[in-house]
């Protein structure tokens, strides 16, 4: 047997070609894809929209704001009236006297080892027991008459009695019949002293008092040397009390 050759009946060269179509995207797919663009769209637009909003509450808040404070600068300002102790109607301050001021004549007085002063339009009368050893300057804004109408305010009046100070404050709460006392510790340079003050009590007879009922009465207590000095008053009104204090800033112990 001859050996016949081996034939091919295909080539790779003749396979036929492979032609490769685009799919069609089927409608379900494409309404997929539109669902995310819709919803960043959405999202977007509250967000501005929520924006603009406060936005817009915070310029008219600004700009009301801006109104009212100039509305307040255009204004008047409000002063408040104060009232006085006592709950009474309010009143124009009154300007207090200051006898220590230089551009403010005064009266100087001396009284044994102590000198002082008054205002110089002041009233002022000294006198003297002939019995004890004592020494007073009665003092008052005008003359009280001859004899006195009425009784001055003001008392400055020096003793010999070597007293402690805090015997002479009870002495002086006792004599002037005081209730709701207050006791301070003062001094006029180096000299130590008391400042007792209290309501006259209104139950008590004091038909001998310089005071009247439910005064509010002040005496200051200086011990210098073998003399005690007092000064003592009236200083229900504040114009009183300041002039009371004023004196007391003069106390020169020599």
């Amino acid at each position: 047997m001859e050996n016949q050759p081996i034939s091919h009946s295909s080539d790779i060269s003749s396979t036929n070609p492979v032609l490769v179509s685009q799919l069609p995207i089927p409608p379900q797919t494409k309404t997929n894809l539109m669902i995310p663009i819709l919803i960043t769209i959405l999202v977007s637009a509250a967000v501005f929209g929520v924006g603009g909003y406060y936005l817009g509450i915070r310029n008219n808040s600004s700009l009301g704001l801006e109104q009212n404070l100039k509305t307040s600068d255009s204004a008047q300002p409000t002063t408040l009236p104060t009232s006085p102790i006592g709950g009474s109607s309010p009143q124009s301050p009154t300007p207090l006297p200051t006898i220590v001021s230089d551009k403010l004549e005064t009266s100087k007085l001396t009284l044994q080892h102590l000198n002082f002063s008054i205002p110089a339009n002041w009233w002022s009368k000294k006198g003297k027991n002939d019995i004890y050893p004592i020494e007073w300057y009665d003092l008052n804004p005008v003359s009280p008459g001859d004899p006195y109408s009425t009784v001055p305010i003001f008392q400055l009046r020096s003793d010999e009695e070597n007293t402690e100070l805090l015997t002479k404050k009870d002495e002086v709460i006792k004599t002037w019949h005081l209730v709701d006392t207050k006791v301070l510790n003062i001094s006029s340079g180096d000299t130590k002293g008391l400042s007792i003050s209290g309501t006259v009590d209104p139950n008590q007879d004091n038909y001998n008092s310089r005071f009247s009922k439910n005064a509010y009465v002040e005496v200051v207590i200086f011990k210098f040397g073998q003399n005690t000095y007092q000064l003592l008053g009236d200083v229900s009104e504040p114009t009183n009390k300041s002039i009371f204090n004023q004196i007391i800033d003069t106390f020169k112990f020599f």
